[in-house]
């Protein structure tokens, strides 16, 4: 029995340098920009240099896409994954179930209004979000108001 294992691309043109250490470090973290440099130097088609590597991690960390560690270790930072996965959830949704959430609104961070077509499909929002809760300690959202119509 084999496995096949496929990364996702950030970007549509190709592997940029920025993506492969994406790549990197959403395999394996946290790893020094020597580490990176090694990995992403074993499956790149390019031959890139450590300078070059360097500096799209400096972008990076100055971005917010990757922390630095006392010990300048390098890893994800999980706010940004956070992010990518509330996007990717809302675009999902909003393709999907044909329930509009308002992108914008996600970003303001102070009010998201949610439709559900039936009380199963707000169970299921409710105990997804209780999940992603418990499951990345991440601040829990607060409710102060539910209405339901019928």
């Amino acid at each position: 029995m084999s496995t096949q294992i496929n990364h996702f691309s950030l970007d549509f043109t190709g592997n940029t340098t920025r993506e492969l250490i994406i790549k990197v470090l959403s395999i394996e973290w946290p790893l020094s920009t020597k580490e990176i440099t090694s990995r992403v130097q074993k499956i790149s088609s390019k031959s890139l240099t450590y300078q070059a590597i360097h500096k799209t991690i400096t972008q990076l960390v100055n971005n917010g896409i990757i922390l630095k560690s006392p010990n300048k270790k390098l890893q994800l930072n999980m706010e940004w994954i956070i992010n990518i996965e509330k996007f990717g959830t809302t675009l999902h949704t909003n393709y999907t179930d044909k329930q509009k959430v308002d992108l914008k609104e996600l970003y303001k961070e102070t009010q998201v209004n949610l439709i559900f077509e039936n009380p199963l499909e707000l169970g299921v929002f409710l105990c997804n979000t209780f999940f992603i809760i418990l499951t990345q300690r991440i601040k829990p959202l607060l409710c102060t108001s539910l209405t339901i119509t019928h």
